[in-house]
């Protein structure tokens, strides 16, 4: 089954619990991720706690030929991305953040490298990417 192989390459890039802060020395405390496959499912989940702890579930949709980042987040605020998947070990994802004050375009990078997951948070413009904001996440025994 296509998405059940394509769901093992987000699960198998991904999968564990990580302990995640910003990465710029701010003093936030760390959050904590798990992400996993759902049983029975082509689906995996992303769970978080902390200052903006939520639920998310990441799948392949084949007839788009895209992944699907959808977050409900604790506070109300709801994410809705899209990616084409890993492009030399990066995933870029775009797409919306609505929250009570309206409604934000982002692009979201995850990277992974051994037992750490580097995310940035901005904007594409054109071909270049700007970061607002960055968090490493490191994986937890």
């Amino acid at each position: 089954m296509l998405a059940a192989a394509v769901l093992n390459a987000f699960v198998a890039a991904f999968a564990g619990t990580w302990s995640c802060a910003p990465d710029t020395g701010n003093a936030r405390p760390a959050t904590r991720w798990t992400i996993a496959a759902v049983p029975r499912a082509t689906w995996a989940r992303v769970t978080s706690t902390g200052r903006s702890g939520g639920t998310a579930y990441v799948g392949y949709l084949p007839y788009q030929g895209v992944w699907t980042y959808e977050d409900f987040r604790d506070d109300g605020t709801f994410v809705s991305t899209t990616s084409p998947g890993p492009q030399h070990g990066v995933w870029i994802w775009n797409g919306a953040v609505t929250t009570a004050d309206g409604i934000t375009h982002v692009t979201v990078e995850w990277r992974r490298a051994g037992t750490t997951i580097r995310r940035a948070v901005g904007r594409s413009i054109g071909p270049s990417f700007r970061a607002s904001a960055r968090d490493v996440c490191r994986a937890l025994p």
